[in-house]
């Protein structure tokens, strides 16, 4: 506490203490405030989400730099290609270390077994009781895998997996119990090779990302859930939320700095051009808006609703949140 004037009541200099202190907080929000409007206009001049209605944008406290948010789509064609690449390294990482661990790696795909009426639901009810008896059977280790619609509509499941000596026969009298079709493909995969070689390590793990490239909107017709068109078991060796860490750091590398370390905080452009903060203890309600709010693109007769979509943004992003709190009067 600091010593008191002469003539200065405690009562006075509990006040006057407070008065400073709320100067003192004031003043850095207002700091913080500026960094973040400038940071934000910044971002915007890049291609934020079509799908929010009101774009969403990272900021990180360290650098204070913001970076537009991704709704979290896979159909979302703004979006989507980020996440596939995403999805194509998580397979290539996941599959080298495999390889790395000594395992027998197969390239396994399972047909519709309904005659093309098979929905999302279906196939991984039948998958879940497939893949419960081949791991009770020691066929099954790990695995990365990726739906595929057919252009009749069909869905089928490709694999990359890891596990015991599976034949042919086995796995299409397996795969028919749990209501996969009879015809099933099942093929070694070698460590080495041309990447033209159907066999070899490239050339499947290209081939398995190639379908999670695939248009959604397929995908989208067969549920009515927001399903993902690739998974991976837990010891597959990489998720998507490392293999994005992964790009992110070597994207970082090739500009000559080092990754954002944050702590993040995510901010939602609100109709009237204010930043509002996205959770957190002790974060301002609403930031003034320091500039002009820019007209967002939006699908044709689709409005989503700002909450929902601010939720889904959030909750896309594997490795981040709303870190960093601001400091409040």
């Amino acid at each position: 506490m600091k010593k008191r004037r002469p003539g200065e009541s405690l009562l006075d200099q509990g006040r006057s203490e407070r008065s400073e202190r709320s100067a003192r907080i004031a003043k850095s929000n207002n700091r913080l405030a500026l960094q973040m409007g400038r940071a934000v206009k910044a971002a915007s001049q890049t291609s934020p989400c079509p799908s929010i209605a009101h774009p969403l944008y990272a900021f990180s406290r360290s650098t204070n730099r913001a970076y537009a948010m991704a709704c979290g789509s896979w159909a979302c064609p703004s979006c989507s290609r980020k996440k596939k690449a995403i999805a194509r390294r998580a397979i290539e990482v996941g599959q080298a270390r495999a390889f790395a661990r000594n395992e027998r790696v197969r390239f396994l795909t399972l047909t519709d077994g309904s005659a093309g009426a098979m929905t999302v639901a279906d196939l991984y009810d039948s998958w879940n009781r497939l893949r419960l008896n081949l791991k009770r059977k020691g066929y099954l280790s790990e695995y990365a895998a990726a739906l595929e619609v057919q252009a009749r509509g069909a869905l089928h499941l490709h694999l990359l997996a890891t596990g015991s000596y599976l034949p042919a026969k086995k796995l299409s009298e397996l795969a028919s119990r749990a209501g996969f079709g009879p015809i099933v493909d099942i093929r070694a995969v070698k460590r080495e090779g041309a990447e033209s070689a159907k066999n070899s390590a490239a050339y499947v793990s290209k081939e398995l990302a190639g379908y999670v490239m695939k248009d959604g909107q397929g995908l989208a017709e067969k549920t009515n859930v927001r399903r993902r068109p690739v998974r991976f078991s837990r010891g597959w060796g990489c998720s998507l939320g490392a293999a994005k860490k992964l790009i992110a750091e070597e994207m970082a590398e090739d500009r000559g700095e080092a990754a954002d370390p944050g702590p993040w905080v995510v901010l939602r452009v609100a109709p009237d051009g204010s930043l509002i903060p996205q959770g957190g203890q002790g974060l301002p309600r609403m930031i003034p808006p320091t500039t002009k709010p820019a007209a967002t693109p939006e699908a044709p007769g689709k409005q989503p609703p700002e909450e929902r979509a601010g939720r889904q943004a959030v909750a896309s992003d594997d490795e981040g949140g709303a870190g960093g709190e601001l400091e409040a009067a």
